[in-house]
């Protein structure tokens, strides 16, 4: 899944009062005009402006994305990236079938995995078979303890 803009943003609450108010609701009547003030303040700012998220939004929605980025961790754990590396593409989306059943998500169509590739900066290339430039499969663990 592509995340886009403001498909969705998180909204750390970390700051919880030690001993809660019942009382709370009741010491806001006094505050109801200015709190109304506020908000209405509010509202002609996002008109103006469109939604400014605070830097701690913007960091928390990010870390969730970051967490939930499957494919980025497949590139991470599965494939070497560099200057003169270069993998087929059907071993590239072989590979990232196998992690992502593993992992419980739909891999998708090759035509969906050709578009992650190249919102990730991997050029595709034709030269008799399709293949990617800039990646390649990590060798399987058991071959780098022989050498291979």
């Amino acid at each position: 899944m592509t995340r886009r803009a403001g498909d969705l943003t998180l909204s750390p609450f970390v700051h919880k009062p030690k001993e809660p108010d019942a009382a709370l609701g009741e010491k806001l009547r006094a505050e109801y005009p200015a709190i109304l003030h506020w908000m209405i303040d509010g509202c002609l700012d996002w008109q103006e402006h469109g939604l400014v998220r605070p830097a701690v939004v913007t960091k928390a929605t990010a870390d969730y994305f970051d967490e939930q980025d499957l494919f980025g961790r497949w590139i991470e754990e599965k494939c070497d990236r560099g200057v003169g590396l270069k993998a087929g593409s059907s071993d590239l989306f072989g590979s990232w079938k196998t992690f992502a059943t593993a992992n419980g998500e739909e891999p998708g169509s090759s035509t969906s995995f050709a578009g992650r590739m190249s919102e990730r900066g991997f050029e595709k290339k034709k030269s008799g078979n399709q293949y990617y430039i800039g990646i390649a499969l990590k060798p399987p663990v058991g071959l780098l303890a022989h050498g291979g």
